[in-house]
């Protein structure tokens, strides 16, 4: 059964960061599962630390994907002034599905959906070409003549409304869940630390002025020794995690240690040329 640790130790500090630890009790495979908001995520990945003691182990962390495969945009865009009503990011995940495809100039085209592919014009114009498989002939529309196009696969249909299902309900709970697995052999302490970025804790004071007791032998009269001074200093903190900061050890800190933001939880895809790249025609050129 997953369970969450308690936060018990809380230390914020004057430049926007705050270190969280949890700590609790585990008994032999057990799995830690805390939520996170996506924008923590990279916070996490790069602060984590995770003890299992007495003898245990961390088998592995897991954690979802930034994008999910099953997840997509399907916002139309602006091409030109003229308002296409989905992007290529989203036929292109449709390959080998069969589709009804509406023209701009009233054409009806039944055919798979082979590949998308990018061309250089002889103007130097990039567009986007549509490579369909149509009674056995392959074929190619620019992208830019598409009115509509539907499904035909009730599969695909369902797949599809299964994906936006899915998207629906991750941004609703907008959370993502990293699990860590323990591993070991009776009860165990275990404590997980991290750093997430937090508002910074602010600082108000209060003076308070009253007479000291008066003796038998003093007169009545009010001088700055008879006056005894009170100064008050108050922290002010916010809580914005979803967790209670009950039995909480706090310590506010006015120094800001250095720290840098990095993306460590979004996948970075390596560009890489393309096929029909001006160099490529030139050595076409060449060799003929």
């Amino acid at each position: 059964e997953n369970m969450n640790l308690p936060i018990k130790r809380v230390i914020i500090y004057k430049n926007g960061v705050a270190y969280f630890e949890r700590q609790g009790q585990v008994k032999d495979e057990q799995i830690i599962e805390l939520s996170f908001k996506p924008t923590e995520m990279n916070d996490v990945l790069r602060s984590l630390r995770v003890v299992d003691s007495d003898g245990g182990k961390i088998s592995h962390i897991s954690y979802p994907a930034a994008e999910s495969p099953s997840s997509f945009s399907v916002n139309g865009k602006e091409e030109g002034g003229v308002h296409t009503a989905f992007s290529e990011s989203v036929l292109a995940r449709f390959k080998g599905a069969h589709l009804k495809i509406e023209t701009g100039d009233a054409k009806t085209i039944l055919a798979r959906l082979i590949s998308l592919r990018s061309k250089r014009t002889a103007d130097g114009e990039i567009k986007t070409y549509v490579e369909l498989l149509s009674d056995d002939k392959i074929i190619n529309i620019e992208f830019d003549s598409i009115k509509s196009l539907s499904l035909q696969d009730e599969q695909t249909k369902q797949n599809l409304n299964k994906q936006l299902d899915e998207q629906l309900n991750a941004s609703k709970t907008d959370v993502r869940k990293v699990a860590i697995k323990c591993k070991g052999a009776g009860e165990r302490h275990v404590s997980v630390s991290y750093m997430l970025e937090n508002p910074v804790w602010k600082s108000s004071y209060r003076i308070y002025i009253k007479k000291k007791p008066a003796n038998n032998q003093q007169q009545a009269t009010t001088t700055s020794s008879s006056l005894e001074y009170i100064l008050e200093g108050w922290a002010c903190i916010d809580n914005v995690s979803e967790d209670d900061w009950s039995d909480v050890a706090l310590t506010l800190v006015s120094g800001s240690p250095i720290s840098f933001g990095y993306d460590l939880y979004n996948p970075i895809l390596n560009v890489r040329p393309s096929s029909f790249s001006d160099l490529g025609d030139v050595k076409h050129q060449q060799m003929q």
